[in-house]
């Protein structure tokens, strides 16, 4: 219980400076910044992959037996029901609608998703580009094995999944892509881990590649490692939207730039001051 105070006061402290500091469109100066929020940030359309996503969430959550969840990212194991796992480990429909957004507007040739758990998050990616080719990892043989089903059933033939420890699965996935244009960091919440992700993955970032990492206010250690992330020569551009960050790699950028962004329905003002 005192944990989970000391997390939520965290969290709170993380949300009012991020608050504070956020920029809406109407005060971001970068070309490629600015098209990223309004073709993502400030994007409502409505797509019916949503519905029929959400449709296969709740048959998955509605199934009753718990299985054996294997944990590489965070060190644990146990019993775990699929509503469990899709309480705290899948992407929300606000997460998953974000991620087809970001797709949607990048057409990368290739995804990979470091994470893929019951792959409620990989139906989103790779759904607003199903003809890219998809490599999604997972520790957990059950959520593997629950992922290819689903994306089985939505037709995705472009997806494989990889199971086993990020460290032996992650270069091969890589090794096969030979670049990387738009990766997911979703399996390991901990900052010392996510900063060697993403070293091993940054040889294979192209001038089009766009990291985009899941939670990076998690935790103290992982507000860090998000630091350490945007101040690598390799990032031209950073994003800080609070539940992802995002970093770009083209030169285009000719100036390193790091911006925190909100919605303009949070700070309505700023478009005329």
């Amino acid at each position: 219980m005192v944990l989970l105070a000391q997390k939520l006061f965290y969290r709170l402290g993380a949300w009012t400076r991020f608050y504070g500091q956020a920029v809406t469109k109407y005060r971001i100066h970068s070309p490629l910044a600015f098209e990223w929020a309004n073709e993502v940030l400030e994007d409502d359309r409505f797509y019916y992959f949503f519905k029929d996503i959400e449709r296969r969430r709740r048959v998955l959550k509605g199934a009753q037996a718990s299985h054996l969840h294997a944990d590489f990212g965070m060190g644990k194991s146990g019993a775990r029901s699929n509503r469990q796992l899709l309480q705290n480990a899948a992407a929300t429909p606000e997460k998953g609608r974000f991620l087809f957004r970001m797709a949607r507007w990048r057409k990368p040739a290739s995804l990979l998703e470091i994470g893929v758990s019951l792959g409620i998050g990989a139906l989103y990616l790779h759904n607003a580009v199903r003809k890219s080719r998809y490599f999604g990892l997972e520790g957990c043989p059950t959520c593997a094995q629950i992922a290819r089903d689903s994306l089985f059933r939505f037709q995705l033939c472009q997806a494989e999944i990889l199971t086993g420890d990020f460290s032996e699965t992650l270069p091969q996935a890589l090794q096969t892509l030979g670049q990387a244009e738009m990766i997911y960091f979703d399996g390991n919440h901990r900052g010392d881990a996510c900063l060697r992700y993403f070293e091993q993955c940054l040889p294979f970032a192209v001038k089009n590649s766009v990291f985009i990492f899941d939670d990076i206010y998690w935790s103290p250690d992982m507000a860090a490692a998000w630091t350490q992330i945007c101040a690598n020569e390799r990032v031209t551009l950073s994003i800080d939207c609070f539940r992802f960050g995002i970093v770009f790699f083209d030169p285009a950028v000719r100036e390193k730039q790091q911006i925190k962004a909100i919605r303009a329905a949070w700070k309505p003002w700023q478009k005329f001051f």
